[in-house]
């Protein structure tokens, strides 16, 4: 029997028996009460699965993630799965109407306590209002997208040749601008001013007034590398005209006369015995 303050790799701590080794799963199992617990196998494991041993696996969002996930948000395009008990408190301290806003029931799940709610803000006063409050045409948000997707090739070289933005621990720079003053610009590119309203302004005037200076610079430098436009050249090419289709009895009615020709062609006895009887 093991000491109280001894525990055996190979063994149960609870049961004191032998672990069972199961080599496709890397797993130690207990056969009486079922506890299992991984191995590290330097044989079987690689060098980039033992350095993310026992951790949960990270996904590094791109900024356009981000800004997508947002116009998602803002449109309801993407549904979000909001908890019944936050949507019913906004709808009994806020009720139903066109009046209510998105800055209105952040600010009920605020009081309310709902922490993990704040993202579905815009879902939920899209159900107490019947309708979104940013509502954009298939076009528009396509427009939306593109804008987007040309500004995003000289954030990071815009921010490096001007030093600005903080970056992570990992060393990447992070975004200068926010997302919601990103917004506010995009919906100006589409013609949508009306809609700007609904988005969350910068507080401080000190910092609104720097991002809008440098979002100047930037949107010169994507301007300049806008594409040029190409002319297609149209050339058309004549198609050969199809020939006249023949019924199948026409086709039948061919085939046979040209049987005969081809059999007395082939074979020079019957060819002969055609003389002979001609000649008498």
């Amino acid at each position: 029997m093991m000491n109280s303050g001894q525990c055996e790799f190979d063994r149960c701590p609870d049961c004191d028996v032998l672990l069972y080794y199961e080599v496709s799963s890397a797993t130690r199992t207990c056969v009486q009460c079922g506890r299992s617990k991984s191995v590290l196998v330097p044989s079987i494991q690689s060098f980039h699965e033992r350095g993310n041993y026992n951790r949960n696996r990270r996904h590094i969002y791109q900024k356009k993630e981000h800004f997508f996930q947002t116009l998602l948000d803002m449109t309801c395009t993407g549904r979000r799965k909001a908890s019944p008990s936050s949507v019913a408190f906004c709808r009994a301290l806020l009720g139903r109407g066109r009046h209510i806003t998105h800055k209105m029931v952040f600010k009920a799940l605020q009081d309310g306590g709902y922490k993990g709610a704040y993202n579905s803000k815009y879902e939920i006063a899209a159900r107490l209002r019947g309708r979104p409050e940013i509502v954009l045409t298939t076009r528009e948000t396509e427009m939306l997208r593109g804008h987007y997707n040309r500004y995003d090739t000289c954030f990071h070289e815009f921010q490096v040749k001007h030093n600005i933005g903080n970056k992570t621990q990992s060393g990447r720079l992070r975004l200068f601008w926010p997302v919601r003053f990103i917004m506010s610009e995009m919906l100006k590119l589409v013609g949508r001013e009306d809609l700007i309203v609904h988005v969350k302004c910068i507080s401080s005037t000190k910092r609104r007034r720097l991002y809008a200076r440098y979002w100047q610079g930037l949107r010169k430098m994507t301007d300049r590398r806008r594409p040029p436009a190409r002319r297609t050249k149209l050339i058309l090419t004549k198609l050969p005209m199809p020939g006249k289709r023949v019924s199948y009895r026409e086709y039948l009615q061919m085939s046979r006369q040209e049987k005969p020709r081809s059999s007395s062609s082939s074979n020079p006895s019957l060819v002969a015995f055609s003389q002979r009887t001609v000649q008498a």
